[in-house]
């Protein structure tokens, strides 16, 4: 069925007063429970403190007071609110008289004290369970008391706590009003703008009232809005009123000629033939008004899909343009600097539309009798500038920022007609569309420039220069990955990763020749934070392999073994790894690894190998890690990658121990 629409004022209102008026019911039920919690407190405190006291004189029956004395004093405790029960399993000890005790069983198995609440006859009663010891018998205290605090709140105050609900609700609702009218009123107020706007014209705005409040929001958005279609009203009206002018002066040279001509010209047969060409230009300057016209409201339309768009040479058009003038105004003197090897995506008639629109300016806008033209087409930064330069007659500043709207003239007389202020217009909006911006620079009687920023540079790219990028790029990403993962080997070691990052830096850079075998030592010992004499050289020798020239270096240290592969052109450490011997582990290691179970976990064992390769778990991926027996030693095997660098590591599982790594 569907839900029946309400008008927004009483939707408003209508949840306003929910929230309220759950949030008081929320609060006045909260209260209740925080009191009956502190009633309920207060009343075991109460029960406890009367079962200390009847064990207390129950230990003295016999020593200071009598068994029947003891008797007296329950039958004293004994009124209206309290009730006692004292009973074994085969009998009642003393019970007083109430019709309470028939919703309370026996407990005889009872050896804790407990308090749990009974309801009897709409009433909240509090039972102490304990044990008790009378005359060295064994036997169940059972205290019943009513919880007078909770019956006396509810019979005096719970008519006021009601009144004051009902009387919260009552506000909350006319809160819910007042918020509610607050808010449409504003709404309102916005709706008579509307409405005043709609009758007495665009003017009109919405009131801002200073809060930045949504209702401000909506105001500001709609105030730009009638600002940006007061604009467009009076662009447009703007646009008629040169429309009209620019059709009516040569329509009006046409009435004027075609008149005398049917009055007595055509007798006349000089008057006849220029009355003719007048006409005719005039018939000419109509048709280059429509063609500018249509190919404005073309621009405006059209939308460039770049990706579609396949690229060229500019300097082409550049030269094609050029040429087209150099036929109609063999006296102009054209300048072209352009950068060489440029391409870019652009329609091939929007970049001559252009070029035409800024060098037809400069030529009709020129009071020298030598015309220059300067064309410049170049890459700055991020940006391909496509720049017209003229020594004309320049644009007064103030007018700089109007140039670029439809039929606008500086010249308000109109008297030079052969332009109709369009072209600039055209040239923006084809601008536009390649996400270009136009900027036009001038100073009065000495040049104007008009230069077109396109943005997409990666578009500009030749096919060989991009070739260059990616091979500098793949280059640059080569080394720093070298670098970085050398640097973070060498910080591991021993707490000599500052010499080590100062060696690989000092050693790699070397591209002016082969690096000497003593060099090569001194970058691995480097590399391994060690120095030449704790160490024993096996192996030393330069090899050829896979196109690269290589030093395969090995030595011993404290009962390991190291190999490194050395580039012999610019000291980078291709390979490295090193192994733990046998013996020595036997020697070192007799006690610890005998035990069947491991005394590293998994998770250290990933740690001690992180820590050594200078890592961190987030930067790596592992591949393996497994728990080994081999040669009577347990060890973990640990393989994971970074930087398409792989890592195995074997860790003893016993001492944590690496006894072998190796980097490839």
């Amino acid at each position: 069925m569907k839900t029946k629409k309400v008008p927004i004022f009483l939707e408003f209102m209508k949840k306003s007063f929910f929230i309220i008026g759950l949030i008081l019911f929320i609060y006045t039920i909260g209260q209740l429970i925080a009191f009956g919690m502190f009633t309920d407190e207060y009343e075991r405190d109460l029960l406890k403190d009367r079962y200390k006291e009847i064990v207390s004189l129950s230990q003295d029956i016999n020593v200071q007071i009598s068994e029947n004395s003891f008797y007296q004093y329950l039958q004293h405790l004994a009124n209206d609110d309290e009730y006692i029960r004292i009973y074994s399993s085969n009998k009642i000890y003393y019970e007083s008289l109430s019709e309470v005790w028939e919703n309370i069983k026996f407990d005889y198995l009872n050896k804790d004290i407990s308090i749990k609440p009974r309801f009897f006859d709409s009433d909240i009663y509090m039972v102490l369970t304990a044990p008790i010891n009378i005359a060295g018998s064994e036997y169940t205290l059972q205290i019943a008391r009513e919880n007078e605090m909770l019956k006396d709140f509810t019979e005096n105050s719970f008519q006021i706590l009601i009144f004051t609900l009902i009387l919260g609700l009552i506000l909350s609702g006319i809160g819910a009003i007042y918020v509610s009218k607050n808010f449409i009123n504003r709404l309102r107020r916005l709706t008579t703008t509307m409405n005043e706007i709609k009758e007495n014209g665009i003017n009109k705005r919405a009131e801002i009232s200073g809060l930045n409040d949504e209702i401000d929001k909506v105001n500001i958005v709609f105030n730009s809005m009638m600002d940006e279609l007061e604009e467009a009203f009076h662009e447009q009206s703007r646009f008629v009123s040169d429309a009209s002018h620019e059709l009516k002066t040569p329509l009006t040279a046409l009435h004027g000629h075609l008149s005398m001509l049917k009055r007595w010209g055509k007798n006349d047969k000089d008057r006849l033939e220029k009355s003719l060409d007048i006409c005719l230009k005039e018939v000419e300057r109509l048709k280059k008004l429509v063609n500018d016209m249509l190919l404005l409201s073309k621009a405006e339309k059209s939308e460039i899909n770049l990706d579609k768009l396949e690229e060229i040479n500019p300097i082409i058009v550049v030269d094609e343009v050029i040429e087209e003038y150099r036929v109609l105004k063999p006296n102009v003197k054209y300048i072209v600097n352009t950068d060489e090897d440029i391409n870019m995506k652009i329609d091939p008639n929007d970049l001559k539309q252009l070029l035409i629109i800024f060098i037809d300016n400069s030529i009709k806008y020129n009071n020298k009798d030598n015309i220059e033209i300067e064309i410049t087409l170049k890459k700055e930064a991020s940006k391909l500038k496509l720049e017209v330069k003229d020594n004309g007659i320049g644009i007064p500043e103030n007018e700089i920022n109007n140039v670029m709207k439809r039929f606008y003239k500086i010249d308000k007389s109109r008297v030079n007609n052969n332009s109709f202020g369009i072209g600039l217009s055209i040239a923006n909006r084809i601008a536009n569309n390649y996400n270009a911006k136009i900027q036009i620079d001038s100073e009065l009687d000495k040049y104007t420039r008009i230069s077109v920023y396109f943005k997409w540079y990666k578009l500009y790219l030749t096919k060989g220069e991009k070739m260059k990028k990616l091979s500098l790029a793949a280059i640059i990403v080569t080394v720093s990955i070298s670098l970085i993962g050398c640097t973070n080997s060498g910080v591991a070691n021993n707490g000599n990763g500052n010499n080590t990052e100062s060696s690989i830096q000092n050693n790699n850079v070397n591209n002016t020749g082969d690096i000497s075998l003593d060099k090569a030592k001194q970058i691995v010992l480097s590399h391994a934070g060690l120095s030449s004499d704790q160490v024993t050289f096996v192996q030393a020798n330069k090899d050829f392999d896979d196109g690269i020239q290589k030093y395969d270096i090995e030595f011993y240290c404290n009962g390991k073994e190291y190999d490194y592969e050395i580039n012999a052109y610019n000291g980078q450490i291709i390979q490295y790894d090193y192994d733990m011997e046998y013996d020595y582990i036997q020697n070192n290691n007799n006690q610890s690894n005998v035990n069947n179970i491991a005394k590293i976990s998994v998770e250290e064992a990933k740690q001690i190998v992180l820590s050594h390769a200078g890592l961190t778990s987030n930067q790596v991926t592992f591949k393996r890690t497994e728990l080994d027996f081999d040669y009577g030693i347990q060890k973990y095997e640990v393989e994971f990658y970074y930087n398409n660098r792989e890592y195995s590591y074997e860790v003893d599982a016993n001492t944590g121990d690496i006894l072998a790594y190796e980097q490839d």
